[in-house]
């Protein structure tokens, strides 16, 4: 999360008019207090500058092979390490009804299979306190490890995934390393929609690559970006079972993600009264899924890597924020 000094930076460079693109500032879990004092929810702000949910972080990240896991790490000379868990139930449901008694939702890091889980037990027993603000969901940032019945509660709890499924790219080797025998639940999207989740997805930049066209290549795919690598050319999709359609994922970048911040009533569609944010692409993503053979993306068949190069191939041809057309290729 960015502290204060950045939504200081931003509120200048919207106040000068130099903001061009929406943002949806999430404060860190140690503001709460001050936001508290001033009497600022969650919402305050306009259409292109706004408050969001509190940030907070329940362990680590699978590179630093600090996720905190139920089961140990595979591969490591400490066989029983699990990961790092930094916030547990008890501190999490604390932290959703402070945040909720302040007018926000919990936008909450958790990788491993074990935060995951903890971050739930705590959203769930959070509601008999009143841990919940209505029209704002909670959500958990990138879930990158799940067992099925915690993707069945993320839907059965209206807690949103917000994921990068641009990661699954880089981190299918040291998933594969590290979390053998439990990658069936890495990046588990088809979990996720067939229990009713909501997904919303982004790019985790800087960290990967802000474009969310290989979002949408990694989501529907799940095989390496084609960059000539013969390493990565060899590579089957990963998990297949969980790929997605191209309008699923186009959905989650889209209406997932103004839902993830309690905005899908004005935000992250193309309706009367909401801003014209528009992108047009060419070809078009949606119309190379007709006549896929069974097995669709993922599919050896021929027509699936012709259509897989074409996909590769999408392009922006113009963006247009708030009714006017800021680029053009």
């Amino acid at each position: 999360p960015e502290g204060p000094e950045i939504l200081a930076a931003l509120s200048l460079l919207h106040q000068r008019g130099r903001l061009g693109l929406r943002v949806r500032f999430m404060p860190p879990a140690g503001m709460l207090g001050t936001l508290r004092a001033v009497g600022l929810r969650q919402g305050f702000g306009d259409d292109w500058l706004r408050l969001g949910p509190v940030k907070a972080f329940a362990d680590g990240s699978l590179g630093s092979l600090t996720a905190a896991l139920e089961s140990p790490y595979s591969g490591l000379e400490t066989p029983e390490y699990r990961g790092e868990l930094l916030l547990d139930r008890s501190a999490v449901e604390a932290l959703a009804v402070e945040a909720a008694r302040t007018g926000f939702a919990l936008a909450i890091h958790a990788i491993g299979d074990r935060a995951c889980r903890e971050v739930l037990d705590a959203l769930e027993a959070s509601r008999a306190d009143g841990g919940a603000v209505e029209g704002l969901p909670h959500r958990i940032e990138h879930a990158q490890l799940l067992t099925p019945a915690d993707a069945e509660r993320m839907g059965r709890l209206g807690v949103v995934a917000s994921m990068q499924p641009i990661h699954l790219l880089s981190d299918r080797r040291p998933a594969e390393r590290y979390w053998q025998g439990r990658t069936d639940g890495a990046y588990a999207t088809r979990w996720l929609v067939q229990a009713g989740a909501v997904l919303a997805f982004g790019s985790d930049a800087p960290v990967e690559d802000p474009d969310p066209l290989r979002g949408v290549w990694a989501a529907v795919t799940r095989r390496p970006w084609p960059s000539g690598d013969p390493d990565d050319e060899t590579l089957d999709a990963w998990h297949p079972e969980h790929g997605l359609s191209v309008v699923e994922a186009l959905r989650a970048y889209t209406h997932g993600a103004a839902w993830a911040v309690g905005e899908a009533a004005r935000q992250g569609g193309l309706k009367p009264g909401m801003p014209g944010d528009v992108v047009l692409l060419s070809p078009d993503p949606v119309g190379l899924e007709r006549g896929l053979p069974p097995g669709g993306w993922t599919s050896d068949d021929e027509r699936a890597a012709a259509a897989r190069e074409r996909l590769a191939r999408v392009r922006v041809l113009a963006t247009v924020v708030g009714g006017r057309v800021v680029h053009t290729a």
